[in-house]
């Protein structure tokens, strides 16, 4: 077996001295459209839990993301009490609080969530491991935060597929997603085990510098 030929290719785009949150925080433009696409879907998600739709739902979500740029700067962990995803939640539901009467907006769930996540294909069950090892709790434990969950997550990965070139991508996905054993991979693909595990680690940990003080 041969090792992955070039394993550092995509290491200028994968790492990063600096996470999403401090570069968003400080304005960078091109952090700010990452971290659009990366909360647009959670963000319409609760708002749609509110009862709004149609054009109402895109209107709402800019002006969330309006606040955010205004009070980005002020975010900590420590002084807000808890995650970034909890803060930008908060600013979601005030905000709606603030444009709509109570007794227009109700929130929605029930069949309705759980349709929702029989549509992420097998999200909780793949990303339930990663999920424990940003934030210590368990993507399995249900609810609808389990539904938020499969949602942020399958954003992720749509970076780690445009971040990473196809030989690694196959790694990760069979070893992380598909659940196969690192032998099995390096077998199937003609590298080195060692080659499996520096190529999952490299990326986990991509995933955590960018995006753990998000999640």
């Amino acid at each position: 077996m041969t090792d992955d030929k070039n394993p550092n290719s995509k290491k200028s785009d994968l790492d990063t001295s600096d996470s999403l949150l401090s570069r968003a925080r400080d304005h960078d433009p091109q952090a700010w459209v990452r971290v659009v696409k990366l909360y647009t879907p959670l963000i319409d998600y609760w708002i749609r839990q509110r009862g709004i739709r149609g054009h109402d739902v895109e209107n709402v979500r800019q002006e969330v993301f309006a606040r955010l740029a205004k009070s980005i700067v002020n975010f900590t962990k420590s002084a807000n009490g808890g995650s970034f995803r909890g803060y930008l939640r908060t600013i979601t539901e005030n905000l709606i609080r603030s444009l709509y009467r109570k007794d227009q907006v109700e929130a929605t769930g029930g069949t309705g969530a759980l349709a929702m996540l029989h549509q992420i294909p097998g999200a909780l069950e793949s990303f339930s491991s990663m999920f424990d090892s940003f934030t210590g709790e368990s993507a399995k434990q249900g609810g609808f935060y389990s539904i938020e969950n499969g949602i942020l997550f399958r954003r992720i990965m749509n970076w780690v597929y445009g971040n990473c070139s196809q030989r690694h991508t196959d790694v990760f996905t069979r070893v992380v997603l598909e659940n196969k054993t690192p032998r099995d991979v390096a077998q199937d693909l003609n590298i080195s085990v060692g080659s499996v595990y520096q190529t999952k680690s490299r990326i986990l940990s991509s995933i955590r510098e960018e995006f753990s003080d998000l999640v």
